[in-house]
């Protein structure tokens, strides 16, 4: 078997309480011919300091400072990783996440052996859940795999996909979002025809840690809420002719309603009223007395149906 170069990008911003578990990940890698990239987007902390260590320790390991050209953000980060990462294969991670040691091993045995542009492994929230031990596997060539993702929700995280060079050479993340970002590049990715190797195997253990975009989306950030709102528009936009796709994005949004609600986020609620009664497919004058119940009572979700 061929042992194809695979770079491991990583964007990073003040993690120096985290990301050396993340490179120990990659340096007891059992498949050898990698390059990590860490990109920094502007770290205040020793970050630096902690990194230049693997560097001296490891010359497969990079330390890169987002240039100017690219804006600040995860996004410029892991689109200059990209740019300066010589790998035939490509796999994301973030600075707080872990790969399990056999993952790029495993990984490029299935692209290599079935020619696949994406591999695509499962992810986990539990250590011990960590696997090489590949239950099943399917391979399939698609130019519609967007639609599975979109309805899938939300199981494809970014450490997921192993993806060909070749395939994504004029795919980036779009550095004007704030959340969202590897669901949209994902999508855009899935909409080409490409050959797929989807593997039953936990290699990727991620997590959600203080600061992180998923905590303080979750916390009713107003910019991440605009954000995503605006990802949701988009989708059903381009997708206006596909109701499976169009119902999905209502479904989320409707849970945004709620959560929003019941954090007590209101303003952010009426920022985006017309949208959210859209979703519910009710009239604005009937949407808004379900607001006020809601907003008294802190009732009545139930009766605002979500599948």
């Amino acid at each position: 078997m061929s042992s194809p170069l695979v770079s491991i990008i990583i964007p990073t911003y003040n993690r120096s309480h985290l990301i050396s578990e993340t490179l120990d990940s990659v340096f007891v890698q059992t498949y050898a011919n990698w390059e990590c990239i860490i990109v920094d987007d502007g770290s205040t902390d020793n970050t630096e300091e902690i990194v230049i260590q693997y560097l001296k320790k490891d010359p497969r390991f990079q330390y890169h400072k987002r240039p100017d050209t690219h804006k600040p953000g995860g996004n410029g980060a892991r689109n200059y990783g990209f740019e300066v990462s010589k790998g035939e294969f490509v796999n994301y991670l973030d600075s707080d996440d872990f790969l399990y040691k056999e993952t790029l091993k495993t990984k490029v045995k299935y692209a290599v052996e079935n020619n696949a542009d994406v591999v695509i492994s499962k992810h986990t929230r539990q250590f011990d859940e960590l696997t090489d031990n590949v239950g099943d596997f399917k391979v399939f060539e698609s130019n519609t795999f967007y639609e599975d993702f979109i309805l899938a929700r939300n199981s494809i995280l970014i450490g997921d996909p192993f993806i060909k060079r070749k395939s994504a050479l004029n795919l980036r993340f779009d550095q004007s979002l704030k959340r969202g970002q590897d669901h949209d590049y994902f999508i855009r990715l899935f909409e080409n025809k490409l050959v797929y190797c989807l593997i039953d195997a936990k290699l990727y253990f991620y997590d959600y840690t203080e600061g992180s975009i998923t905590v303080k989306a979750g916390k009713g950030s107003s910019e991440m809420i605009d954000t995503q709102i605006s990802i949701h528009k988009a989708m059903m936009k381009k997708y206006s002719d596909n109701s499976k796709i169009i119902e999905e994005y209502k479904r989320k949004t409707k849970k945004m309603y709620i959560r929003l609600m019941q954090k007590g986020k209101y303003r952010l609620v009426l920022k985006h009223f017309r949208f959210y009664s859209y979703c519910f497919n009710k009239n604005r004058f009937v949407f808004f007395l379900f607001f006020i119940y809601n907003l008294i009572t802190k009732r009545g979700f139930d009766v605002l149906k979500i599948e």
